[in-house]
């Protein structure tokens, strides 16, 4: 039985604000060397980093581990830290609640609702989200990809259509 997301918590403000964590990467801190000589030395600050993946129409997590496996593997440089990695969690059989929007009159008037039509997506991706920040922390940046539809609904997500 789905059931609906009456207390859906607003993660795209947190993106939003995380976009400029990266930012204030760089800094500059004192350092003292081995001879007490008080310097400024220039350090770089690894960004977090978590990667939410938006699935593909029918597709599941077990279906993107190559993936996530390769994107963590080589994130192994001086700028990047990806702490957490997760696909949204729908398995394949929530993509027939797309099907009950098709016999309405809004989907034959071309009006449907995205929030309506997409609401069992958005909660997924809220149930990665939130367990992206769980394991990063919620000063980390978070990636959100899309493969295929998966990336009209993460755009549609983060451009607060999801309610």
């Amino acid at each position: 039985q789905h059931r609906q997301c009456h207390a859906r918590k607003n993660y795209s403000s947190l993106l939003e604000s995380s976009v400029n964590v990266g930012d204030a990467a760089t800094d500059s801190t004192d350092s003292v060397d081995n001879d007490n000589n008080i310097g400024s030395t220039s350090t770089k600050k690894k960004k977090r980093m978590a990667i939410l993946l938006c699935p593909a129409q029918f597709c599941v997590p077990l279906d993107y581990t190559e993936l996530l496996t390769t994107i963590q593997s080589s994130s192994n440089n001086d700028n990047v830290e990806i702490v957490a990695t997760r696909v949204a969690p729908l398995p394949r059989t929530e993509w027939i609640k797309v099907a009950k929007q098709l016999p309405t009159k809004d989907f034959v008037d071309a009006n449907l609702s995205v929030k309506k039509t997409l609401d069992w997506y958005f909660d997924a991706m809220e149930v990665g989200l939130a367990e992206l920040w769980a394991e990063g922390g919620e000063d980390c940046e978070i990636c959100v990809m899309g493969h295929s539809i998966g990336g009209w609904v993460a755009r549609a997500y983060l451009g607060g259509l999801s309610g």
